[in-house]
């Protein structure tokens, strides 16, 4: 189990080799700093490790981390501008051992002669999202 935990976290055994032994608050910020989620979905996230890593033997043999040359450098994700020569977003790659999430917003407008709403809208929306 100790093995298999390593394979699915290693961006957080990336950050400290002995991340099963950290707390759960130390282990919320290191997911928050991977992936760039909110406090209340890092701390979920923690716990979940926490709970899986108490059922790991890691004094077993195979439980080593292979030191890497260049450990992947990690972004948090944020939101990016798609380009305007293109209609559909660039799909982002999933951390390893992470659920990719996937949000779309739908804007429903009101039926309108007068532009001045459709330009309000607009500029409250890159205001708030921006």
């Amino acid at each position: 189990m100790a093995e298999a935990l390593r394979d699915a976290y290693s961006d957080v055994f990336t950050v400290n080799q002995k991340a099963h032994e950290q707390s759960s608050t130390t282990l919320g910020g290191t997911f928050k700093r991977i992936t760039g989620k909110g406090d209340a979905v890092s701390v979920k996230m923690a716990t979940t490790f926490k709970a899986l890593t108490g059922m790991a033997d890691w004094s077993a043999a195979g439980a080593a981390v292979p030191v890497e040359d260049d450990p992947p450098v990690v972004e948090p994700a944020g939101i990016e501008s798609a380009p305007e020569t293109t209609s559909t977003p660039t799909p982002v790659a999933p951390l390893s051992g992470f659920p990719s999430l996937h949000h779309d917003v739908h804007v429903h407008l009101p039926v309108s002669t007068d532009v001045k709403v459709y330009d309000a809208i607009f500029r409250s929306l890159r205001e708030h999202l921006g």
